[in-house]
């Protein structure tokens, strides 16, 4: 009897009952056949259960690494304290959906792969194991059955009784031996007919299981009256406009720092029952009498004091102000703006951020001990007052201005006074009570608005002007409408968002200004009318591939990161320029390298210049110390104000300087060389950006000149002050040990020099004549030099140099400035 395979499978010929009984060869090698493929089958299976099992344990770990992540995002939102109750309740939602979310995650990981495993288990061990038993018992009735047969035909014939018991035995080993073939034939027919069914039967399940899974989300979702997806997104909507709204505000922060920062009262303390609140300077009483700064108030008769960090709560300095004495600090004290408060046991030195603070904490003092020896309680101050109280302290500090409103700082410093907090009187009555109470503003304070106001004037009519060239109406690197900052050493306009990952690139790369709140040189916003976005990006984007380009343009959406990357391959890497073909095909450009006699001018370092030239100035004025070079800063420190400015001469007589064609004819010079000496002729802002985006090094000569020197002799004020931005040093000297500073002077040129003392040009370097750049302003007899130059001399060397000295030097180049203007036209 022939039994045939269930699943039909053509690899193995089919176990035949009969052959089975023989046990003939055919037989036993198609047995061999079947018993590889289960083995093999049972390898499978047992793979595929492990990995089942891996599966679901990771599972596991996901639900609960998935509820982790909800627990933590419910005590993110808790200890957000958010009291916005549209948020609340979108977040309310969202929270109920992720709890679904995990719910079905859980169900699924918990029963669906269980069940999977467990029926591809139960066929392993009922069905396989069983033939591995059988296969067991048929190897060992096999060998039982040989045996019998050995036994039996070694036997003698003569030996009737022994042949007979052979027989018999035989024939009984024989019938369990058939048998036993045919229980193992038959695990292996019923295994083979088992095997499909109950593997697509488990994964049936599990794919119902699943989708199951997927129709309860989706009619959790869709259904579900609990979210209402239309209306999160509409509370999501408002609370971003209210996030634009604030980031618009932000952009305006830096306006509200004083000009003035910690020299006068800020203005009312929240708490009513403090007198005056601040920073002050205090003296330890130990042995080392090192100096502390605290926060004070005078409240409910006592002195008060707390760090600024730690523990918020104020310390007694003084439990009784009615027995203390408060007065100016002795001469003794090295320090300025100090007082002491006297009381019984000790003495308590204090120091002011400025006079007027020094003397409002003085009168504030007396007010508060006079009214508790007149009244028995503490002072309690109102406006009219409080006024007195600035009043007399500006009054017996004249040089000191208040730039204020009603009396008051605008803006925060370092002290608080209160106004008055009676009902009783209405603050019109007040305010005309105490209008005539209210200095005029000094003729100080009168300047200063007028400087600002002017200022202002010139950064709304630039802006206006820059936000009309081709390319400017949206950021250069985004796309983003709101394009209110600059990079002013590329030239171009971008958006708040751009303007971080620019800030990230460092002021090397890219030095970022605010078009509406930071003061931009005239010369600068030359810079930014002669290049723009549209030019900028036709030099950085002129290799962008049409397609997929990587990485990929940021837009308006992008994040910090994605913006990041775009603009330092942009600008750092250059990756999309694809100039450097053009110019390798007209000539050598492998760097800007030179090994010629312009080396030679490398090889003399400034501190060689400085040490020789101060060495032979000593031998014929006196002892006179090294001067030290400071190197040029992105961004002026000097002091020196721009406000006075309103116009720089960024045309004066292009192409004048003899030495500029003689270095573009050089035959030495390199293409790139060339490239940049023809941009400096001709005043091109463009080519010289193509020139350094090749690789022009700023401080490297070019022939037997720099490129900063030329420019100063050429009197381009636009195209050095882009050079002093994108690099160029201003320590940088030639084979006389000049620098840049000593040609602006030689040449006679006040404009440009006082736009490389506002770079902290160093005036004291000698040449290796031992002039320094006074010298050869007095020597060519430039008297606006000469006076410049000394001016910048007096705000260095004294110490009382303020405001007033800004506005005499601003003045001074304003006049001269406008006068330099009319002589052009009129050359004209």
């Amino acid at each position: 009897m022939a039994v045939n395979n269930i699943d039909g499978s053509s690899s193995l010929q089919s176990l035949e009952f009969t052959e089975a009984i023989k046990d003939s060869p055919a037989f036993r090698h198609n047995l061999t056949e079947h018993e590889k493929y289960f083995t093999k089958a049972q390898k499978n299976f047992e793979e595929t259960i492990r990995y089942i099992e891996t599966v679901s344990e990771l599972g596991q770990n996901f639900i609960s690494s998935f509820y982790n992540l909800t627990v933590s995002m419910n005590n993110l939102w808790h200890d957000l304290n958010t009291t916005d109750p549209t948020a609340n309740e979108a977040y309310s939602s969202l929270s109920d959906a992720f709890a679904q979310i995990v719910h079905l995650n859980k169900t699924l990981v918990e029963y669906s792969y269980p069940a999977l495993r467990v029926s591809l288990e139960s066929f392993v061990k009922k069905e396989l194991h069983g033939i591995n038993e059988s296969r067991q018992r048929f190897d060992q009735m096999s060998s039982d059955f040989d045996d019998a047969i050995t036994k039996k035909a070694s036997l003698n014939k003569t030996k009737v009784k022994e042949l007979h018991d052979a027989k018999n035995s035989l024939m009984a080993i024989g019938t369990l031996f058939a048998h036993t073939s045919l229980d193992y034939v038959s695990h292996i027919q019923i295994a083979h007919s088992r095997k499909c069914h109950v593997i697509l039967e488990s994964l049936s399940t599990f794919i119902l299981d699943y989708s199951t899974y997927f129709r309860k989300g989706h009619y959790f979702f869709e259904n579900t009256s609990e979210i209402d997806m239309d209306k999160i997104n509409n509370s999501i909507k408002v609370l971003k406009d209210k996030s634009k709204i604030v980031d618009r505000k932000m952009q305006e922060r830096h306006s509200a720092v004083p000009k003035e920062v910690y020299q006068h009262p800020t203005g009312i303390p929240t708490d009513p029952d403090v007198v005056m609140e601040g920073y002050l300077m205090k003296r330890a009483t130990n042995a080392f009498k090192t100096w502390n700064r605290r926060w004070f108030q005078i409240k409910e008769d006592k002195l008060l004091y707390s760090h600024r960090h730690g523990d918020p709560r104020l310390t007694v300095m003084e439990e009784n102000l009615q027995l203390c004495l408060v007065r100016v600090a002795p001469s003794t004290i090295d320090r300025a703006c100090c007082f002491e408060l006297v009381t019984p046991s000790k003495n308590h030195l204090l120091q002011a951020d400025s006079e007027t603070l020094c003397k409002a904490w003085i009168l504030a003092l007396q007010r508060t001990i006079q009214h508790l020896h007149e009244n028995g309680q503490g002072y309690r101050p109102q406006k009219h007052s409080l006024i007195n109280s600035i009043n007399e302290a500006c009054a017996k500090s004249p040089s000191i201005s208040t730039a204020t409103t009603n009396g008051f700082g605008a803006s925060s410093t370092s002290a608080t006074m209160p106004v008055m907090r009676n009902p009783g009187i209405s603050t019109a009555k007040n305010a005309n009570r105490n209008s005539d109470m209210i200095p005029p503003p000094s003729p100080r304070t009168t300047r200063r608005q007028a400087a600002q106001n002017e200022m202002k004037k010139r950064i709304d009519k630039n802006f206006s002007t820059v936000l009309n060239l081709p390319g400017n109406n949206k950021c250069a690197d985004c796309g983003n409408p709101e394009a209110l900052w600059a990079s002013i050493n590329l030239g171009i306009l971008i958006c708040i968002e751009c303007s971080g990952a620019h800030r990230s690139l460092g002021v090397h790369y890219s030095k970022i200004r605010s078009l509406k709140m930071d003061d931009i040189d005239e010369t600068q916003w030359q810079i930014l009318l002669k290049l723009g976005n549209e030019k900028v990006n036709k030099l950085y984007l002129s290799n962008l591939p049409e397609k997929n380009p990587i990485p990929s343009p940021a837009t308006v959406t992008s994040t910090r990161p994605q913006r990041e990357v775009w603009i330092k391959a942009k600008y750092v890497d250059k990756r999309f320029c694809g100039l450097e073909r053009k110019i390798s095909s007209a000539g050598p450009s492998k760097g800007h390298i030179r090994s010629s006699s312009s080396a030679v001018i490398r090889q003399q370092s400034l501190s060689d210049h400085s040490v020789e030239s101060s060495t032979a100035a000593t031998g014929a004025v006196g002892n006179i110390a090294t001067p030290s070079v400071t190197p040029n800063s992105a961004r002026s420190d000097s002091g020196l104000s721009v406000d006075a400015i309103s116009k720089r001469f960024s045309r004066s007589s292009y192409g004048s300087d003899n030495n500029l064609e003689q270095l573009e004819h050089n035959s030495n010079a390199t293409e790139i060389e060339k490239l940049a000496l023809g941009a400096l002729k001709n005043g091109d802002l463009e080519e010289m950006r193509k020139a350094m985006n090749l690789g022009l090094d700023l401080n490297l000569p070019i022939g037997t000149s720099f490129l900063l020197h030329s420019s100063i002799k050429n009197h381009d004020t636009t195209m050095t002050e882009f050079l002093l931005l994108n690099g160029s040093k201003l320590c940088v000297i030639d084979s006389d040990g000049n620098t840049p500073l000593h040609i602006a002077a030689s040449k006679g040129f006040p404009i440009l020099v006082y736009q490389l003392l506002k770079k902290n040009a160093d005036s004291t370097i000698k040449n290796k004549k031992g002039q320094t750049a006074l010298d050869i302003a007095v020597d060519g007899q430039h008297a606006h030099i000469v006076t410049l130059l000394r001016l910048h001399e007096m705000k260095t060397n004294d110490e009382d140099y303020d405001y007033e000295m800004d506005q005499t030097l601003d003045n001074f180049i304003l006049e001269l400035a406008n006068t330099r203007e009319t002589e052009l036209l009129n050359q004209k």
